[in-house]
């Protein structure tokens, strides 16, 4: 018996993900309304009366000619330095006086005048309230579809006034380029320089694009340029004396080698995954040289060596854990191949070679950790499914790989500067951020990076519906079932979203959906407008989409009258992620600013989530397949297995947050005793 039923027939023990609902006058006021259970820095009844000021600013301002802002923004800025800037720069105090406030309204008034003239948008209480709560150094949390871009604008706009730059960080380079062209004509508007750092811009447009008043890109771009004009200044320190002098002659000094002026402000967008899950992996700047690595001979050898070996007897390998261990009788075996052991082309022990050949043919699969591009090795993060063309794996795993698929054995790349992300937004004296999923993050914000966290009510009640979870025993029947309710919903006039974890999930659903006549759009790899277009037609009616969870960032689904009339986007998880918030991201792509939705998860006895953080659930999963009275309580077991996950990853980045804490302070001093440009106004 299958334990999933009819979309139709579940919305009656469906669980809403939302509060309570509030209609008319009174939902105005939930959403004027700060969170006050929140425990913010600063006073959510603060906040709260900051927004009728902010309102009653724009009604007076609203006979402004658009010719008459840039004159305003320049008195503002004046304003900023003896009105607003030491307490913006008082890291974590949250807490503004009287006329501070007045400051931040009449800045978030100007701002949203700005977004009225050039887009004709006025933004929502809510929107308003979120820019406020940003401008006290504060994280918030926005229902997806609640429009953080413009919430962004305004804290953004705010922060410029300082003349020192503000940096807006996004997930990707796609959305930076997406928002800052959104809201360039808004800015431009205002009299406020904004530019966008793209990944692969010249030194001199670089610079520029550091020069503005507002810089748009991904969030690790703006890390990277950090540890490259470290890297810049320990040449300098290092080169023969006079060398500079004759550099500075020749106008190729350090001033005008480096990329940015002194960090001041960042606004961080999906800040939980830009300041928390991204935080596993340290920024890192390596140097790849040109040709083929001079162990490329020895990496096949170690391949066509390690294709001999038995497991069990020569190495043991963990599939949950994905790791692989030599046997005695494996390391002894390995050398006795004297000829490789002792070969002068070794970069690393002999059978470091074999382990690392072993690792890539048994734990690193094609289209789910990489993925092959222009006959070249890509890695796939694992946390959306997003390509990565600038990163590579250490220490020889990498070559492995490339000999494994083939490849020209690319040198290994050497690294020019390391920091973690802890300690690069460390660097900020102003940081605030927002994200729709900020709950299980509300304590490691505030110990790692001293922001505290307000959530904001809605400004319509959510209507989205989360069906019961569907259970199966193997993938073939999960697919099969999950075609068969794609194809209802569909024909109901509906639109469907699929989500997967990983590229490989993705091609196979893709195919057996087309065998049975529908035809799925695709959205796999790194957000090109070409993609983006296809998650803007999503919201068609009988549209299937299949997508890795990249789409569940900042992608906004537009439904057409006839999808939301039918009942909205159908999103369907095809596995659960480890982190509880991807999985919220990814239902948040349906039931968005009101519209209906329905969203429902499926589950397999064999899936990966399963085997890695919860073998001990499948004998509760199969009775629930015979029993769908158990469903809720795998359902909540299932939650807690990702808690503990969740935990486990939070453990590792504290840990490696406590190992950074000194050297992001000596780096914080020499930055600042070296850069000549630190500090630099950018103002007219």
């Amino acid at each position: 018996m299958n334990a999933s039923a009819n979309v139709s027939s579940q919305t009656a023990s469906a669980v809403p993900l939302s509060a309570p609902p509030t209609t008319g006058n009174q939902q105005q006021r939930a959403t004027a309304r700060v969170a006050l259970s929140s425990q913010n820095a600063a006073s959510p009844r603060a906040i709260e009366r900051l927004i009728p000021r902010v309102r009653d600013l724009i009604h007076r301002h609203s006979t402004t000619a658009s010719y008459e802002l840039p004159a305003q923004t320049l008195q503002l800025a004046r304003r900023a330095q003896s009105e607003w800037l030491s307490a913006a720069t008082s890291r974590r105090a949250g807490r503004l006086d009287h006329s501070q406030q007045a400051f931040v309204a009449e800045a978030i008034a100007l701002a949203a005048l700005g977004l009225q003239k050039a887009l004709s948008i006025m933004p929502y209480d809510c929107q308003i309230a979120a820019g406020i709560a940003m401008a006290h150094n504060q994280i918030v949390q926005m229902q997806t579809g609640e429009g953080k871009t413009y919430s962004g604008a305004l804290v953004s706009y705010l922060l410029s006034l300082t003349g020192r730059g503000v940096h807006v960080c996004l997930p990707n380079a796609y959305l930076a380029e997406r928002d800052q062209k959104l809201l360039q004509p808004v800015f431009e508007a205002l009299g406020v320089r904004t530019a966008l750092r793209g990944e692969h811009d010249s030194l001199s447009v670089a610079q520029a694009a550091y020069r503005a008043d507002i810089t748009y890109a991904a969030g690790h771009l703006f890390g990277f340029d950090y540890l490259r004009d470290q890297a810049e200044q320990r040449d300098e320190l290092a080169a023969a004396f006079g060398a500079s002098t004759i550099r500075r002659l020749r106008g190729t000094g350090l001033q005008s080698r480096l990329r940015q002026i002194q960090p001041f402000a960042a606004v961080v967008d999906e800040a939980d995954q830009v300041l928390i899950d991204d935080a596993l992996t340290p920024l890192l700047v390596t140097e790849r040289p040109e040709g083929i690595a001079k162990d490329a001979a020895i990496h096949r050898a170690a391949r066509a060596f390690s294709l001999n070996l038995q497991v069990g007897q020569d190495y043991t390998l963990d599939p949950t854990q994905q790791t692989i261990e030599l046997t005695q009788a494996g390391f002894e075996r390995i050398y006795e191949c004297e000829k490789m052991a002792s070969d002068q082309r070794l970069a690393y022990p002999w059978h470091h070679y074999v382990v690392s050949a072993l690792k890539a043919e048994h734990t690193l699969h094609l289209e789910k950790h990489y993925t092959l591009l222009d006959d070249q090795l890509h890695l796939v993060e694992q946390s959306t499914g997003r390509i990565f063309k600038d990163r590579q794996w250490a220490s020889g795993l990498h070559q492995a790989v490339e000999v494994k698929e083939g490849l020209r054995v690319s040198p290994q790349a050497g690294a020019q500067g390391r920091i973690t992300r802890q300690a690069y937004f460390a660097l900020y004296p102003f940081l605030s951020g927002m994200t729709g999923t900020a709950d299980g993050c509300r304590k490691e914000f505030r110990e790692t990076y001293r922001l505290p966290t307000t959530e904001l009510s809605p400004r319509l009640p959510c209507q989205r519906v989360v069906l019961e979870l569907s259970i199966h025993r193997d993938q073939a029947s999960k697919r099969a079932a999950i075609c068969r309710e794609t194809a209802q919903v569909a024909q109901q006039g509906r639109a469907v979203m699929i989500g997967t974890n990983h590229i490989d999930q993705s091609i196979v659903l893709a195919a057996q959906l087309e065998s049975l006549g529908l035809k799925p759009q695709v959205l796999n790899g790194v957000q090109s407008e070409q993609e983006a277009a296809i998650v803007a037609n999503a919201g068609q009616s009988g549209q299937v989409t299949v997508a890795t969870h990249l789409a569940g960032r900042g992608t906004d689904i537009h439904l057409s009258q006839a999808v939301r009339d039918a009942g909205g986007l159908h999103v369907i998880g095809m596995e659960h992620h480890k982190l509880r918030r991807v999985d919220r991201q990814l239902i948040g792509r349906c039931a968005r600013q009101g519209d209906p939705g329905t969203a429902r998860f499926y589950v397999a006895l064999e899936d990966a989530f399963i085997n890695r953080y919860a073998p001990y659930l499948r004998t509760s999963l199969a009775q629930a397949i015979e029993r769908p009275r158990m469903i809720r309580t795998v359902t909540r077991r299932i939650e807690k297995a990702q808690l503990h996950a969740e935990a486990t990853d939070r453990k590792q980045r504290g840990l490696m947050f406590q190992r950074s804490r000194q050297r992001s302070t000596a780096m914080s001093a020499r930055f600042q005793h070296s850069n000549p440009i630190a500090g630099t106004d950018r103002r007219r």
